[in-house]
């Protein structure tokens, strides 16, 4: 998990929660994220929160992408992300109706970041945002906008993640919550085919590090993780993270010792 530093909504969006309120106010009404937001509020929420991650599912670091439209904005493909909410939407719409606030917590830009996989509800996953769920306990959620969340987490060579401290619950908790090391037994080759966020890690690291049966490749040099450590929290020129950096950011350091 990579620590999410979250800056201010996108203009067009606290425009649009400005105008809900002041209507909520004269009529007496309530908004949630399930009331819908106005389109050019909800454009520019997920392209400040994609561009905010650089472009890495906040839970999992998987690489993500937004819509892809044709020159006259229609979306021809759709993105392969959703807006998350830390706390569920769910939680939130119950405060709200215990609380009588007009704008309820699901639309606190803060409450969200941007997750794999894409929007449709049937779509399959069994990692990540879509096994969290509803599920929610503040104390035993470690959130990737918390300042700590990066140094809670340890990697090894296999790609399979635990608490960097035995005793933090909450590490390992979260681990479970979301499903980031595979269940025994399980089959990358299964009915849906699934290429699970634990092999992707893996795989992510034997290509940085050069782990390969192939005598053409050849492992990474000490002096190239030592550069390779240097630009790894850097972004491209499109603005992209690259995909598990804060796991390959862990191994080149230890690779180095």
């Amino acid at each position: 998990m990579r620590k999410i530093s979250k800056t201010h909504a996108p203009v067009a969006y606290s425009q649009w929660i400005k105008e809900q309120k002041e209507l909520g106010e004269k009529d007496n009404l309530r908004f949630n994220y399930d009331s819908g937001i106005g389109t050019e509020a909800f454009d520019a929420l997920k392209k400040k929160l994609i561009t905010e991650q650089g472009y890495l599912c906040a839970y999992t670091g998987i690489r993500i992408f937004p819509d892809t439209k044709n020159s006259t904005g229609q979306v021809i493909e759709k993105g392969t992300f959703h807006i998350e909410h830390l706390k569920p939407r769910t939680i939130c719409k119950k405060e709200q109706e215990v609380q009588g606030t007009i704008i309820s917590e699901d639309l606190d830009y803060r409450n969200m970041v941007a997750c794999y996989p894409k929007e449709e509800e049937q779509t399959s996953c069994s990692f990540g945002a879509k096994l969290k769920d509803d599920w929610w306990n503040e104390e035993e959620f470690v959130s990737p906008c918390q300042e700590d969340c990066e140094k809670r987490f340890s990697f090894n060579w296999k790609g399979t993640v635990s608490p960097t401290l035995e005793d933090d619950h909450a590490a390992r908790k979260t681990i479970e919550i979301l499903g980031l090391n595979k269940a025994p037994h399980s089959n990358r080759n299964n009915q849906t085919g699934e290429y699970h966020v634990h092999e992707r890690r893996h795989d992510a690291i034997k290509a940085v590090f050069g782990f390969s049966k192939n005598p053409k490749i050849s492992p990474l040099t000490k002096k190239e993780a030592e550069n390779l450590l240097l630009t790894i929290d850097n972004t491209d020129g499109n603005g992209h993270l690259k995909e598990f950096c804060f796991v390959i950011k862990q191994l080149l350091a230890r690779h180095i010792r």
